[in-house]
């Protein structure tokens, strides 16, 4: 707040109106990040990134790269007023690093630490024989798509749509098709393939 008066030989005036004037607040804390944690694997392709509060801030923004370095960005989100960004349209099996500031009237932080996920494996793509079809022999090859990244395969073939029991349940096969022999006739069969790398498994 603030006034003035104004003197001379005959006295002094009245004082001023009074005034006001606000500062500009200090620049907001960098921030914490929260989700997903540093280095996890395995995380889905839309997901949502949480961090923590930063004093003062009334906006943040969310960068999300393959480049550790940041020097080209597949998000980057200004303007958020939440303590979360969900993202979407990332590739599988891919290394993301992310970060996040700060910002209010007085400035912008710092950027937090750097933390990095990695996305999960893509599940595989049926291939043959096509979805319903009839007619088929008691001795057929399955057949799937690649999955980028993946090492091996697991493939699962049952009576049931649930696979609560399986006629054929094996992993680890290298390849992308595995031929099946001794199937009942005039039998429904359900079948459906996963994929992994080392820890990691697709849906």
């Amino acid at each position: 707040y603030w006034c003035v008066n104004a003197s001379n030989d005959g006295g002094t005036s009245a004082w001023s109106g009074v005034w006001n004037f606000t500062t500009i607040p200090l620049p907001p804390s960098r921030p914490t990040l929260a989700s997903p944690s540093d280095g996890v694997t395995g995380i889905p392709i839309k997901l949502t990134l949480s961090w923590y509060a930063s004093d003062g801030a009334i906006s943040y923004q969310v960068q999300v790269s393959i480049d550790s370095t940041f020097s080209t960005t597949v998000v980057n989100k200004s303007g958020i007023t939440d303590t979360s960004y969900s993202v979407s349209g990332l590739s599988n099996y891919r290394l993301y690093y992310w970060r996040v500031n700060a910002s209010n009237s007085g400035g912008t932080s710092d950027w937090s630490s750097i933390w990095h996920f990695m996305t999960i494996i893509a599940a595989p793509t049926l291939v043959s024989p096509s979805k319903e079809a009839n007619g088929l022999s008691t001795r057929l090859t399955l057949s799937w798509n690649a999955s980028g990244g993946a090492t091996s395969y697991r493939l699962q073939v049952s009576t049931d749509s649930l696979f609560s029991t399986t006629y054929v349940d094996t992993s680890r096969l290298a390849g992308n098709s595995y031929f099946v022999s001794r199937l009942t006739n005039n039998m429904t069969y359900y079948w459906r393939v996963n994929a992994s790398k080392t820890a990691e498994t697709s849906d």
